[in-house]
């Protein structure tokens, strides 16, 4: 196809070299991870910010050609998953806390767990803004793993009616997540760990679009493909 450009670097991206990954990462045996060359070099990865530019013009060039939203999100949705797998393995996990239960707790809880991380809604004392420790009252509970539990396809997840796919934490109103799953997680605190949203972007989904471009461009256009043989029939008839 004409329409395959430069994407990953010089020389980077290869359409055959992508095919073969992605047949590979499909059947289980490529380890997930970054679509690239094993010699790209430091200043090849530094192009990848520019190129995402060049990158997102031709996913647009490529689903120009589908005029069914329905159809266009079916193409796009596996190709956010791919974003997804590699957003989680960015994403940080807590460590465990060491907690000392060994204090009197006049709130539930009585007993804090090392695997969870708890916020506060500290009630006021008399003479002092802080309360004395035992007397916090626990306003939510977030087991280790829940940022990222709490990526996924926010398009899919919310029901987005346009033919997108957003990649990242979803926020909901959840407080009492001891134990987080792909159903049950709050990614509300994302944007506290690295300072701000767009350095969370810059660390994990951002970073995993750009680790995933080759994989992405090639599940798209494949799909495009797929879409323009299956209404090839139907364009005749109508000729």
């Amino acid at each position: 196809m004409a329409i395959y450009k430069r994407i990953l670097g010089q020389h980077n991206y290869n359409r055959g070299r992508a095919q073969n990954y992605l047949n590979s990462f499909l059947s289980g045996s490529q380890p997930r991870g970054p679509y690239k060359n094993m010699n790209q070099s430091v200043r090849e990865a530094q192009i990848l910010d520019v190129d995402l530019t060049a990158f997102n013009e031709d996913i647009l060039k490529l689903i120009k050609k589908v005029g069914d939203a329905n159809e266009l999100r079916k193409i796009i949705e596996p190709a956010a998953e791919v974003v997804k797998i590699k957003a989680k393995v960015l994403a940080p996990k807590a460590k465990p806390r060491q907690r000392d239960n060994s204090i009197k707790r006049y709130f539930a809880p009585k007993k804090l767990r090392s695997d969870v991380l708890y916020t506060y809604k500290t009630p006021k004392v008399v003479g002092n803004k802080k309360a004395g420790k035992g007397y916090g009252r626990v306003s939510g509970k977030y087991g280790i793993g829940n940022i990222k539990s709490s990526i996924q396809v926010i398009s899919k997840v919310k029901g987005y009616k346009a033919p997108i796919g957003i990649v990242g934490p979803v926020i909901n109103r959840k407080t009492s997540l001891p134990n987080p799953n792909e159903k049950r997680h709050n990614g509300w605190y994302a944007h506290i760990i690295y300072g701000s949203s767009r350095a969370f972007g810059e660390k994990v989904t951002y970073k995993a679009l750009r680790q995933s471009t080759g994989i992405v461009f090639t599940m798209i256009s494949k799909g495009v493909d797929r879409y323009l043989s299956r209404i090839k029939p139907t364009l005749k008839k109508v000729a």
